[in-house]
């Protein structure tokens, strides 16, 4: 194995001139781990980043409720650890072999300094850390997290931004896409009595629009950025897909629309949570005259 030839072929250092991969190649180590060693623990120091070589890795983390989330699942010619190397913050998640694997460890400090004297190949970077990091969230939402990895591996999630007014979908219109906020808030309206009336306020980490896709009829709500609202969008295509290889999410889509069509019950705050070690959704209803 070929350190030299390892580095010119991934993506996070091949762009390097030949001489600052040669120096990092120098300070470079293969390193082995056989299946089920954990190779870096979520809120562990970031002193090294990875190159697969041979095998494959899973990246997990835990909910809240200590359920294990996984992540990713990273093949020969993959990296990781590079994100909190470069922010010098602490490990978000925790890596373990998946098979007999073969690593390029790279230490923190070389490859820091390599990538701060090369501003493009600095950025990109980033972009790619970026774009892990909002899969990674999205992976965690309660609607994406019990999807079987090779599924979400293949989902493609297209970052939005509406302006806080922003109206994203009207009711009535065609259900074409699900959204998965990031930040911001949305809120909710419906038409009742002639007159829009808000029904409900959703925070990041929540979904909107996955009723309407799910079950191929128009949006039965008007949805506001209520502040800048950052999503990360599915097409309606991708989403009914999901909902083949993942049948359990009907039943969540379900629990949803029963949610929303309650009668006469108001303001609706949704929260995620757990009750008798399962997931669960709760819901606090205002009730007309602040009951």
């Amino acid at each position: 194995m070929d350190k030299h030839m390892i580095l010119a072929a991934c993506a996070i250092t091949r762009d390097l001139p030949d001489i600052k991969r040669s120096a990092l190649a120098t300070g470079a180590e293969f390193v082995s781990a056989e299946p089920g060693t954990i190779i870096l623990e979520q809120g562990a120091a970031a002193d090294f980043a990875y190159i697969v070589v041979e095998g494959a890795v899973q990246v997990f983390t835990r909910s809240p409720g200590g359920d294990e989330i996984v992540l990713a699942r990273l093949d020969a010619g993959d990296h990781f650890g590079e994100q909190a190397v470069l922010a010098g913050c602490r490990r978000n998640a925790s890596v373990r072999a998946q098979q007999a694997t073969t690593l390029l460890r790279l230490p923190a400090q070389p490859f820091l300094a390599a990538c701060r004297q090369q501003a493009p190949l600095a950025e990109r970077v980033s972009a790619l850390c970026r774009a892990q990091l909002l899969r990674n969230f999205a992976r965690q939402s309660a609607l994406l997290k019990k999807l079987p990895i090779d599924v979400f591996a293949r989902l493609v999630l297209d970052r939005r931004q509406f302006p806080a007014g922003t109206t994203v979908f009207t009711e009535g219109e065609p259900a074409d896409q699900v959204h998965l906020i990031v930040d911001g808030h949305a809120l909710v309206y419906r038409c009742e009595e002639g007159k829009p009336t808000q029904i409900a306020r959703l925070e990041s980490g929540q979904c909107f629009g996955e009723a309407g896709v799910g079950q191929g009829t128009t949006r039965a709500a008007t949805v506001i950025a209520g502040a800048t609202l950052t999503t990360l969008s599915l097409s309606a295509d991708s989403f009914r897909q999901m909902l083949a290889a993942e049948p359990r999410l009907s039943d969540h889509i379900g629990t949803l629309q029963r949610i929303y069509r309650l009668p006469q019950l108001g303001f609706v705050t949704q929260g995620h949570g757990r009750l008798d070690g399962h997931d669960a959704i709760s819901c606090v209803y205002r009730l007309p005259g602040d009951r």
